[in-house]
């Protein structure tokens, strides 16, 4: 009777797992590494928040190209949108603030940090998940 248990294996499949493995370990090493980035931003800012009133209403992006936001008030949160349309970040409002740390809903995680810069220029850091530094964004009031 034959040996069900013995795989014969060649030097090209331990190779090809090797490279897969290694392949794994990258991946999630820069994951890591950009996550622990955001992290720490997003802890330095936990507590910071903003004035609801300074914050609501439209903002038209220095950048022509890009599109107008509206933060509205929605329940206990504070949402951007995008013609009109929820954009899915959500900023937290306690009393009459809103945390400037906001979040969509996704796996992983969007996150973006509100920087008001003065009442009428606003500074919008979005980070993805794998990414070392954030898209920044800045808007004016209209």
């Amino acid at each position: 009777m034959k040996n069900l248990y013995f795989i014969p294996i060649s030097t090209k499949s331990i190779y090809l797992k090797l490279v897969a493995c290694s392949m794994i370990l990258i991946f999630l090493t820069n994951g890591l590494e950009a996550q622990t980035a955001i992290d720490s931003l997003r802890l330095a800012t936990n507590a910071m928040k903003i004035p609801t009133s300074s914050i609501l209403g439209i903002w038209k992006p220095v950048d022509t190209s890009l599109k107008k936001l509206e933060f509205v008030k929605h329940g206990p949160y504070v949402m951007i949108k995008v013609d009109s349309q929820p954009a899915g970040y959500t900023f937290t409002v306690e009393n009459d603030s809103v945390y400037v740390n906001g979040v969509m809903a996704n796996w992983p995680p969007y996150d973006c940090i509100l920087i008001l810069k003065d009442e009428t220029t606003l500074e919008i850091n979005y980070f993805q998940y794998f990414d070392k530094v954030p898209n920044i964004v800045k808007y004016k009031k209209e």
